[in-house]
């Protein structure tokens, strides 16, 4: 780290506007002086670590929540660490997966530090202000769920616990609000702490952390809408918490045994957090006067069994037995495969409907989280394009707003009504049904096979030859040119575009969609059966065909050749191939990476106004001039 910037000469004006400074090459705001804890903060956010201020001598007082999915950017720093202040540390995945075993007692500390070394890790460690102590630790399998003091302490496991995901700790050099005394590193080797796979830390019970449900400020259900499985789930967890804290005495462990096996079962199938139903049922069982020991070792069983036995469905009326459980993601996919996509909007409007299906991936309760960032993101459009988008396909009733995130303010979603209400068994909508199975795992299908088809060829290799899987037209060009299209319009329909050639200005949503159609053909195909298995129009088909074309021309390759009979056939290359070639040569390389970038420093400026704002109002109830 560079000597921090001169301050200006003494009675030196200072300019209105606000200044820039060079450190260690990057812009960051100009101050009079780099502070101690900015200085520190700034090290350890270009080590990984997503850092951000605290009230000085106090744990909490910010608003931390802004930064939970988002690291501030460095240019922010210094500013928001202009007066004197705490520095904390987020563990999880913006902190690359950091986690922390954070010790209650210089005892324990010690004892945790001691078996880690003795497995040949040295950890990060810290001394904290209040006696205790922070070990410093990445997880190489992604990131950790917490482990709570009490269920560590009822498993005697020690005074510790593991702070894994969305929650933070205060680093040196803060200070502790009751003992005044400040943090201090004891050990920080290397460029990051020790990156260890769970399995290694074998004393300690750690887990992956799972999606949670999102905490809604407004969570809007239609009337007479049935119960889905995840709020079963919800009831079923404080309807056993309410029996095992009313259970009379001679039947308590026994109560609390079957509420954990039961509760385990719902584990099993990602419907409830097994750390949040530790916690509800070890308190109810104490409240019911059951030991502390015993109460842990009972949970602990019971929920093993009961995850050893996972529930396949909720019971009778959660839903209804003859509708199959499908997750969220697909049933939007099916959803997707199913509906024609004409007219302007269309291709944009498919993206942004496969975008929310990307992000229903962590859907919990029936309800997702997905910005109009995000979903601009994955779809590859403006953000003005995505909120139409999101607009028309709330109006076709595809889907509903939930809430807004409490967090994030972004906005929840859930399925609407139009997909909410479709029959997925095959006697009552075949179409549905037979598109979500084959779209369940289609995109990664039809990636691997072009793929493939392109690994024998090198880009010099791609030249003006085409290399067709039949040099006349075929059985299935001239008797039955849908059959092998309309078995994989599922998997077609599913695409997610995952490179720049198929932004605006290259290939295109439509042109990337008709060329991986005529890939899954694997034949000759004319435009009709293109139109039937993209949902486009035969019109919006040949266009595509024409900026296929136009764009193999720009790369001296041919990406997709049409014969004498009529029909098409495709040259198979991958995405990465078509990043390298028709992204660079159409001058959209780097597009979709400069759009992510884009909104993640609109993120990060939000949030950094988040944290200006409660460092004014702050200074302001302690008597200084902002």
């Amino acid at each position: 780290m560079t000597t921090p910037a001169t301050p200006p000469a003494a009675g030196a004006s200072a300019p209105a506007v606000r200044l820039f400074a060079k450190l260690d090459g990057v812009r960051v705001t100009s101050l009079p002086e780099f502070t101690p804890t900015a200085i520190e903060a700034l090290t350890l956010h270009r080590l990984g670590f997503n850092v951000f201020p605290m009230p000085f001598a106090q744990k909490a007082g910010y608003p931390w929540k802004a930064v939970q999915y988002v690291r501030l950017a460095e240019d922010d720093i210094p500013a928001l660490f202009r007066y004197r202040a705490n520095l904390a540390v987020m563990v999880g995945r913006t902190s690359g997966n950091l986690f922390v075993i954070d010790c209650e007692t210089p005892a324990e500390f010690e004892r945790q530090r001691a078996t880690l070394r003795s497995i040949g890790v040295t950890a990060w460690a810290v001394r904290t202000g209040g006696g205790g102590g922070h070990l410093y630790l990445r997880s190489a399998d992604g990131e950790l769920a917490n482990l709570t003091l009490t269920k560590a302490q009822s498993l005697g496991l020690g005074d510790c616990e593991v702070r894994g995901c969305r929650c933070y700790v205060l680093a040196p050099p803060s200070v502790h609000p009751d003992t005044g005394v400040f943090y201090e590193w004891l050990a920080r080797d290397g460029d990051g702490p020790p990156v260890v796979p769970l399995a290694a830390l074998d004393w300690l019970p750690l887990a992956l952390a799972a999606a949670r449900p999102r905490q809604s400020r407004e969570t809007e259900s239609e009337p007479g809408e049935s119960v889905a499985s995840a709020s079963y789930a919800e009831v079923a967890l404080a309807e056993e918490v309410e029996r095992v804290a009313s259970a009379p005495e001679g039947t308590r462990n026994d109560t609390l045994n079957r509420a954990a096996f039961a509760l385990g079962q719902l584990v099993a199938v990602g419907a409830l957090d097994e750390n949040e139903v530790f916690d509800a049922l070890f308190d109810a069982a104490l409240d019911a006067g059951l030991g502390k020991g015993e109460t842990a070792r009972t949970i602990d069983s019971g929920l093993t069994a009961g995850m050893a036995n996972p529930r396949s469905h909720a019971p009778a009326g959660a839903h209804s037995a003859s509708r199959p459980r499908v997750a969220v993601a697909d049933q939007v996919r099916a959803w997707v495969s199913t509906q024609t996509w004409h007219g302007k909007a269309g291709a944009s409007r498919r993206a942004v409907a496969l975008a929310l299906a990307e992000r229903a991936r962590t859907a919990r309760n029936g309800t997702w989280r997905a910005s109009e960032r995000e979903v601009a993101t994955l779809a590859r459009v403006a953000r003005r394009t995505a909120r139409k988008a999101l607009v028309y396909l709330t109006e076709v009733g595809a889907i509903a707003r939930a809430g807004e995130d409490a967090t994030s303010s972004a906005t929840l979603w859930k399925l609407g009504a139009t997909v909410a209400e479709i029959d997925m068994t095959a006697d009552n909508n075949d179409g549905v049904i037979r598109a979500f199975a084959r779209g369940h795992a289609a995109p990664q299908a039809a990636r691997a096979a072009a793929a493939a088809a392109a690994a024998a060829f090198t880009p010099s290799e791609h030249t003006s030859a085409l290399v067709p899987v039949s040099d006349a037209p075929t059985q299935s060009d001239n008797t039955d040119p849908l059959s092998h299209m309309e078995s994989n319009s599922g998997s077609i329909l599913s695409l997610l575009p995952g490179t720049d050639a198929a932004e605006r200005g290259a290939l295109g949503k439509n042109g990337y969609l008709v060329y991986h159609a005529l890939l899954a053909a694997d034949t000759v195909q004319r435009p009709s059966a293109l139109a039937t298995a993209t949902g486009l129009t035969v019109r919006q088909v040949r266009y595509a065909l024409g900026v296929l074309s136009k764009a193999g021309d720009e790369c001296g390759v041919v990406l997709v050749e049409r014969l004498p009979s009529g029909g098409w056939l495709a040259n198979p290359v991958n995405d990465q191939w078509l990043d390298r070639t028709v992204a660079v040569a159409c001058g959209t390389a780097g597009a979709g990476e400069a759009r992510r970038a884009r909104f993640e420093r609109e993120r990060q400026g939000r949030a950094a106004a988040a944290f200006a704002e409660a460092i004014a109002r702050q200074r302001r109830r302690d008597g200084h001039t902002p």
